[in-house]
């Protein structure tokens, strides 16, 4: 639990690559946080804790960290250029201090020195979504006896040991179905980029359980006033002693409805892991697809190196969702929504589409695809450095742990390597 509320605050992060200032030679090729950005975002989510005393004051806002990396990739002298308060400042530095060496800058191959600015957003819920969210709940119409099935946001929580009741500082998701229950964390980092951490809560299945213990163990977490669109969940807190939302050895009663402030990206990312896409459409990119990973050559072979981190993509007509398995307890995934664009060779032609005219894919970067067969395509692409990336795709199904989150059962590709009878 103190996990998944302690990165439910942080924005994911954009890189902004200072200007040099003649202080240091520009780079041919820029400095880089092992594993790239994402893994930047993650290792921040991960460590990033929002200060007692910056939310108890309302205090949020970027916070701007300058530092210098090394030529032998360490961090020198991160200082703050811009920031709206002592305390989220001081955590800013704290966790940029923590981080592991990057890849250097080089200039004409040989490491050099590079300077950065990191931005790192601290966000509040508005005054204005607290209010609508009060006006909800006055009216909400608990009562029901109903199983809840689908999404449903987190409002707020109440605590039985008279302290004020809390609207959370995050966006909270349960999604239910009939086999178990995903906790869900959304953050916003741009109009074109919606990112979630899903993770699997205490309390598994959510069935309607009434108002009263019938095993008698009232430390269990349960659900009552169930009605299809609302729904109460008492459990005890009694996991972690510095979580700064919930008292300790109390209980806590949250609200949950999906009459407000349900973010439609959200609902998106739901259908995508649940596979609710066009399985009728031409597009034989639509579906789920496991990254098996890099080809090159091995003693004369070529093979697949395998990737560092388990990574899938879910197609759909219009958007895309990358999808990392995290090996971090209670979380099974951190997936990023994005926009994209399909390139074919003969839009206007009238003919039956053959699967060589589905020829790329416009994500972050253009890329060029070669399909192996109908269920495996290799994509290639340079990035923003100027490297050349191939990668190999499988069709798939998403990790065991989502889908038993979300209620899916297809099977999952597995990775071999090597695998020299792929390319001949």
């Amino acid at each position: 639990m103190k996990k998944l509320l302690t990165l439910s605050l942080m924005c994911l992060v954009a890189i902004v690559v200072s200007a040099q200032k003649n202080e240091f030679p520009v780079p041919d090729k820029i400095a880089k946080y092992p594993g790239g950005n994402d893994a930047m975002a993650r290792f921040l989510q991960e460590n990033l804790q929002y200060p007692k005393s910056s939310q108890m004051e309302r205090k949020e806002g970027r916070v701007l960290v300058s530092f210098v990396v090394n030529r032998d990739g360490t961090i020198q002298n991160p200082t703050i250029t811009e920031s709206p308060d002592d305390a989220l400042a001081q955590e800013a530095l704290r966790v940029v201090r923590l981080m592991p060496r990057w890849k250097p800058a080089e200039l004409s191959g040989s490491p050099v020195k590079m300077r950065f600015t990191l931005p790192i957003n601290f966000t509040l819920p508005s005054k204005e979504y607290e209010k609508m969210a009060e006006s909800i709940l006055s009216k909400a119409s608990f009562g029901g006896t109903e199983n809840p099935r689908g999404l449903y946001r987190l409002q707020k929580t109440a605590f039985e040991d008279g302290r004020p009741d809390l609207i959370t500082p995050y966006r909270q998701y349960k999604y239910c179905t009939d086999t178990n229950t995903a906790q869900i964390i959304t953050q916003q980092s741009d109009k074109n980029e919606f990112s979630v951490l899903i993770g699997e809560p205490r309390e598994g299945v959510l069935n309607y359980t009434g108002k009263a213990y019938e095993d008698g163990d009232t430390t269990k977490a349960r659900i009552y006033d169930s009605n299809g669109t609302s729904f109460k969940l008492k459990w005890f807190q009694d996991e972690a002693e510095d979580v700064p939302y919930y008292p300790w050895h109390t209980y806590s009663i949250e609200y949950y409805d999906n009459s407000i402030g349900v973010e439609p990206e959200l609902s998106h990312i739901c259908d995508l892991l649940s596979m609710k896409y066009s399985n009728e459409s031409k597009n034989p990119f639509i579906g789920c697809w496991r990254c098996l990973g890099m080809p090159t050559k091995m003693e004369g072979l070529e093979v697949l190196m395998l990737p560092k981190e388990d990574t899938y993509k879910v197609y759909d007509e219009t958007n895309y969702l990358t999808l990392y398995n995290l090996d971090i307890k209670r979380i099974g995934a951190f997936a990023i929504l994005k926009p994209i664009k399909y390139t074919t060779k003969n839009k206007a032609s009238s003919k039956k589409s053959e699967l060589s005219d589905y020829c790329g894919l416009i994500e972050d970067f253009p890329s060029e695809v070669t399909w192996l067969s109908k269920d495996c395509f290799k994509q290639s692409y340079t990035n923003e450095a100027g490297e050349t990336i191939t990668l190999i795709w499988k069709r798939s199904g998403l990790p065991r742990t989502i889908q038993h989150l979300v209620g899916t059962n297809i099977p999952t590709t597995t990775l071999h390597n090597p695998l020299p009878t792929l390319f001949r």
